[in-house]
């Protein structure tokens, strides 16, 4: 080893007699294998996803992390070039995956020196390219990734990259996760587990950080839990970590109970409502965010989409046993729900666009949606003319008010 890399080895010894996150450290005992070492291997060489490394996180966390992989994959990476150093998002979640991985084992000396001298490369990448939009969630990542590096690769630059990373986590963080907790469905858990991760190796190096970012995942936690009950959330991106879900309850475990009519959570600043409901036939979850919908029925995806035009959360209310969700911009959304019937209530528009998640079938009356025991009534504003594209119900034409109803049956 060079000198910089027995100084981070050294650190990092030091790093991993304490505890782990999740256990106490254990041995790195090579992974199954996914295929042969290569560029031909679409596993371990192609896509934004495995590029990311989680794969290392999620054997580690299983106590069988591939090192024979990661060795392979650090032979033959040159860092700047080719498609996993496209963007600054994907060097920053390998920081994570690293870091949080190689913190619940040892890895063989030879390799963990090989991973510093890249984690290097990754943080000077990074650093270069930090995103420094407001409400842009991948500053979020990138800083978390560039505190990380500079907590657990322990070589000459990494006090500036935890000093750079931390700061830049604290800045950007309230602009993602909002004072009420919610954010971008889309986004904003990812957004906290790269802050948890921060916070938990944080605790494990004995590094200081601000206490906005422990309310930030506190204040975040229910509305995530309540946002990922009842099926999954379409999101931009794929987990940072795996085990999101676990987590997300975990720090929040009191505060989802599903009443057979229809309750209903305001998340304003971020223009979300979340409702949820026991119908007869399935337990049912309707994201409202911004007049876009995503409603999940038995875990299954059922409608999703919404108007361009418009925004926020101007009304969130239950008056009985009805849900009502209202949603203003040039044009305004409103959605009723009640029993298991969702109705929408689209102004000033000459389209109006809904995306299902099961099977059309025509019928007498007009379309009906099959489900895995259950079955949805659909029913079409008959003043706009009417298409099914592929999975999309559309209706063109003009009208004051356009209704459309779902109901499961």
């Amino acid at each position: 080893m060079g000198v910089l890399e027995r100084v981070a080895f050294a650190a990092w010894s030091r790093l991993r007699r304490q505890r782990a996150l999740v256990s106490e450290p254990r041995s790195c005992a090579p992974g199954p294998r996914l295929g042969s070492p290569g560029p031909a291997d679409p596993v371990v060489w192609s896509g934004r996803s495995a590029g990311r490394h989680r794969w290392f996180l999620d054997g580690a966390r299983n106590g069988a992390p591939d090192v024979e992989r990661l060795e392979a994959w650090l032979a033959a990476d040159r860092p700047g070039e080719g498609a996993d150093w496209q963007h600054a998002s994907d060097a920053a979640a390998r920081l994570v995956s690293w870091g949080v991985g190689a913190s619940m084992c040892e890895l063989p000396d030879e390799t963990w020196a090989r991973l510093v001298g890249s984690a290097t490369a990754h943080a000077v990448f990074t650093s270069d390219r930090l995103a420094i939009r407001e409400g842009d969630h991948r500053a979020v990542l990138q800083a978390a990734g560039l505190a990380i590096a500079g907590m657990v690769f322990g070589v000459a630059e990494a006090r500036e990259w935890k000093a750079e990373g931390l700061s830049q986590l604290e800045a950007f963080l309230p602009h993602v996760i909002l004072a009420d907790g919610s954010g971008d469905v889309r986004t904003v858990g990812r957004a906290v587990a790269a802050t948890w991760a921060v916070l938990e190796l944080a605790r494990s190096t004995g590094t200081s950080v601000s206490p906005a970012l422990e309310a930030a995942v506190q204040r975040a936690a229910p509305f995530l839990v309540l946002l990922g009950h009842g099926g999954p959330v379409e999101t931009t991106y794929e987990p940072l970590l795996g085990w999101e879900d676990e987590l997300f309850r975990g720090l929040a475990p009191d505060e989802l109970q599903v009443e057979k009519d229809w309750s209903l959570r305001a998340f304003r600043e971020g223009g979300v409502g979340i409702a949820h409901a026991r119908l007869a036939k399935a337990d049912s979850r309707l994201v409202f965010h911004d007049g876009e919908v995503r409603w999940h029925v038995g875990g299954q995806p059922v409608l999703t989409g919404g108007p361009r035009d418009v925004t926020g959360l101007s009304v969130a209310r239950i008056d009985g046993r009805r849900v009502t969700l209202v949603a203003d911009g040039e044009g305004s959304r409103e959605l009723r729900l009640e029993g298991g019937r969702a109705q929408f209530v689209d102004r000033g528009t000459s389209e109006v666009r809904f995306d299902v998640g099961l099977p059309i079938e025509k019928t007498e009356k007009g379309y009906a949606l099959q489900g895995d025991g259950f079955r949805l009534a659909v029913s079409l504003d008959e003043q706009l003319a009417w298409t099914v594209q592929g999975a999309t119900f559309i209706g063109r034409g003009r009208a004051d008010r356009v209704r459309t109803s779902f109901e499961v049956r």
